[in-house]
């Protein structure tokens, strides 16, 4: 049995805790404040979209380590085994950055319109359009104006995604473009300088290779 306290707010109040009460994390919904814990983090009490009713810390809740009174992960288990996999942990963290409000980076993804096909919310749709993610690669947007479906992603490394960046600045050389990362990680030359160099007149050979080369 959960026990819950009365006066939620003004108890959140007394603790210095950010009242919970009505907000809704994955599947669980906060009821009612429920006390402080050991290390005196404010805890509250949720019901599950299950139905069970579980006590959990605000600050686990805000973070998205908390999401379920359990069932979800029990049930992800029992279908696909993927839980805690790199592409199970992929798939967790573009749900979280655009649907959690509370996520530290949800304002340049929800926050700014970008969003989750519906497909996508059930991870077994989502590993059947992937598949598995390859080693040294992430979930990327094609199109980085849109939101995450079948048709706009794919796993790439973290020099791909640099290049499929809306502020990227593509260079073209010889009849190759590509971008300060890419001519950086190429000749050597700083990134930082490349991108100063063409931003500021250069042409895009001599950003690359200077002036004297």
């Amino acid at each position: 049995m959960v026990r819950i306290c009365c006066g939620a707010s003004e108890l959140a109040m007394k603790h210095n805790a950010i009242n919970l009460v009505g907000s809704k994390f994955g599947k669980l919904t906060v009821t009612a404040h429920a006390g402080t814990n050991a290390r005196r983090c404010a805890m509250w009490a949720c019901v599950c979209d299950c139905g069970a009713t579980t006590v959990a810390a605000g600050t686990n809740l805000r973070r998205g380590s908390t999401n379920s009174c359990g069932c979800l992960r029990s049930e992800s288990k029992k279908r696909h085994g993927k839980t805690g996999t790199p592409t199970w942990n992929s798939w967790a963290a573009m749900l979280k950055r655009c649907e959690q409000t509370t996520h530290p980076h949800y304002k340049e993804y929800g926050g700014s319109g970008i969003s989750v096909c519906e497909q996508w919310h059930t991870f077994e749709n989502f590993f059947a359009d992937m598949g598995e993610r390859p080693e040294g690669k992430t979930i990327d947007r094609i199109n980085p104006t849109l939101g995450y479906s079948k048709n706009n992603c794919r796993w790439a490394t973290q020099v791909e995604q640099t290049a499929n960046r809306k502020d990227a600045i593509l260079l073209f050389i010889n009849g190759a473009a590509k971008t300060a990362r890419q001519w950086s990680i190429d000749t050597g030359t700083p990134e930082p300088t490349i991108a100063w160099r063409f931003r500021t007149g250069w042409s895009a050979e001599e950003s690359v290779f200077g002036r004297n080369a």
